[in-house]
């Protein structure tokens, strides 16, 4: 009975092994580097702000991962942000109206900074001015790839963290 339990374990530590290679080379995270002009473009969009990114899924500090249906964006041009993400998590001050949960906003005052990291990454630090009550830091960190997180930080709730890709507008 022992070794069935022990065989039985192994084989589900196995099968999960299987599933997440294969989760990771679907989603593109084991994928080859972009080449030197796909880095350039990469570089020079995010310098513009000329892209959108896509959110795959949501991961609340306390709760589980949400996988996300399409159409959740934080969308950046040259003079405006513009967010349209869910929210998971506990807030600390209740939103007046149903059309105020999520992160939802347009700005077009606004502190975007940019620093280079470790393997062509790119750390973008967006700070909202113009949105009455509400004071948003969002980080993303972008690679050349197309991959990125944002991070999305507010006084008055839990911090989430999404995951998904950059669309470059062309």
């Amino acid at each position: 009975m022992k070794i069935f339990k022990l065989t039985l374990a192994l084989s589900l530590c196995f099968a999960c092994c299987l599933n997440n290679v294969y989760a990771l080379k679907r989603s593109g995270s084991g994928s080859t580097p972009a080449s030197a002009e796909e880095a350039r473009s990469f570089k020079t969009a995010i310098e513009n702000r000329v892209f959108v990114f896509q959110a795959h899924t949501a991961h609340p500090m306390a709760w589980r991962s949400v996988n996300l249906d399409y159409g959740f964006y934080l969308k950046v041009s040259p003079d405006t942000i513009q967010a349209y993400l869910p929210y998971y998590g506990r807030a600390y001050k209740a939103p007046i109206g149903p059309d105020e949960s999520g992160v939802k906003f347009i700005s077009t005052d606004f502190v975007y900074q940019i620093k280079e990291g470790k393997n062509s990454r790119l750390d973008i630090t967006i700070k909202p001015k113009d949105i009455a009550g509400i004071s948003y830091v969002l980080y993303l960190s972008a690679f050349p790839a197309g991959n990125c997180s944002l991070s999305v930080q507010d006084p008055d709730r839990q911090h989430i963290h999404f995951n998904g890709i950059i669309e470059l507008n062309e």
